[in-house]
């Protein structure tokens, strides 16, 4: 079954709605930010300067955590009730027939252990609800989900969404937010040497994102007269059965797995299109993808394109894989992709890899 993405919306710091975050994602735009609460070492000056960031500035200052993610959120969301024409709450039969799935950082990577806030037993009562009450969608107890699983989490929410489309609902709204600017996650990322600073110049730049989108059935889509603006053909998911960020070589067995998978079942070998991919300058994802690459061999041409988001917005987090599948769907609306499909891939910090081939509409 493909599914149809009738719907996305985006809130990122170089465009707060779908339109203008692609476009400037496009053009390679970049909004850098001082992090004032957040010190690294200048070692030219030796003295403390500010992190450099990629906030979404003039909108998240003061916002911590889960506050911090409600508002990027309802941002994607707010965008893409605008670009879908989403009903308001009095259509019951509508939101009755809707599911949502939340996706979420990695819980136990460590990164919130000193959050009492952050648990998986908060995120319904402090998180989806707050959210879906904010927004005034009236969608069921029962259709609601959350999906911790970090970058590669809307390609798990995909996963839910088909099964979820084959009779229960007859569409999923998926919603994915995540900031790495908060004081807890950025000293996460320093004690695990992690940020790119002068001591480390292969190293991750902290960003924010809020990302969503709304899938559907291609027959229900149809039916309905919804826009698609592309389709999601194949999906695939595998486990690293090493630790990424325990130092173990990687050696790309599992991101071959799936995107072998896809490429045989699309029938897209060799592949000649656009890979959107999470490459954030930590040395271990491009030594995946390399060893990736040798393994695939003359499946992967030297003229497949690469699209990477992080050079604009930093790492988006959880919200990574989201954004780009907005990204994608929206250069195959638009023709600016110029090709017949686009593969997405993401990697989690714990080794969780998933992948999506996008075609058009």
């Amino acid at each position: 079954m493909r599914l149809a993405i009738t719907g996305v919306g985006l809130m990122t710091s170089v465009g707060h709605d779908v339109h203008t975050a692609c476009a400037s994602i496009r053009a390679g735009i970049q909004r850098p930010h001082e992090m004032t609460h957040f010190s690294v070492l200048d070692t030219a000056e030796q003295k403390l300067v500010p992190l450099m960031g990629r906030p979404v500035a003039g909108y998240t200052e003061g916002f911590v955590g889960i506050g911090l993610w409600l508002r990027l959120a309802r941002a994607a969301l707010q965008d893409l009730r605008r670009e879908a024409r989403l009903p308001d709450s009095i259509n019951i039969d509508f939101w009755n027939n809707t599911a949502l799935l939340v996706v979420t950082p990695e819980l136990a990577a460590g990164r919130f252990d000193d959050d009492e806030e952050i648990t998986a037993q908060n995120l319904s009562s402090l998180y989806v609800d707050p959210l879906l009450q904010a927004m005034g969608w009236p969608i069921p107890h029962e259709f609601r989900d959350i999906i911790s699983v970090g970058h590669c989490g809307a390609v798990e929410a995909v996963k839910r969404a088909e099964g979820l489309l084959r009779g229960q609902v007859e569409r999923v709204i998926i919603v994915c937010a995540d900031s790495l600017l908060d004081a807890y996650s950025l000293e996460w990322l320093a004690v695990g040497e992690r940020l790119k600073n002068d001591e480390n110049p292969f190293g991750v730049i902290p960003g924010e994102a809020g990302a969503s989108f709304m899938l559907e059935s291609e027959t229900a889509a149809t039916q309905r007269g919804a826009p698609i603006s592309a389709f999601i053909s194949a999906f695939s998911m595998a486990k690293i059965e090493r630790s990424p960020l325990a130092g173990d070589p990687m050696l790309g067995d599992a991101l071959a797995r799936t995107l072998g998978a896809i490429l045989a079942a699309e029938e897209l070998r060799p592949f000649v299109g656009i890979c959107i991919c999470d490459i954030n300058g930590e040395p271990w994802r491009s030594q995946d993808w390399g060893a990736a690459r040798a393994r695939l061999g003359p499946q992967l041409t030297d003229s497949m394109r690469w699209v990477f988001p992080c050079e604009s917005l930093g790492d988006t987090g959880s919200a990574s894989a989201a954004v780009a599948l907005c990204f994608g769907s929206e250069a195959l609306l638009r023709g600016h992709a110029d090709c017949s499909s686009i593969m997405i891939t993401s990697t989690s910090d714990s080794g969780t890899v998933g992948a999506l081939c996008l075609r058009p509409a």
